[in-house]
């Protein structure tokens, strides 16, 4: 975790791709997430209070950046 921030870099394989990849962020301090870009795009499937984001039908290297707030 950065400045208030977590990034994952995943890779989501473009043979037999998955219709939902479902990623979890905790935040050590149990902030909740404000915002969410996927490669440098902003993100709306996203659920605070579950802390996870959902990327539908996506393939190849995704870069997922969760903000934090209060």
């Amino acid at each position: 975790m950065d400045n208030g921030k977590i990034t994952a870099t995943i890779q989501i394989p473009n043979r037999s791709p998955a219709k939902n990849v479902i990623l979890r962020f905790r935040h050590p301090q149990a902030k909740s997430i404000r915002g969410v870009t996927v490669n440098g795009q902003q993100w709306k499937r996203f659920n605070p209070g579950k802390e996870v984001i959902e990327l539908k039908e996506s393939t190849g290297k995704a870069v997922v950046v969760a903000r934090y707030g209060p």
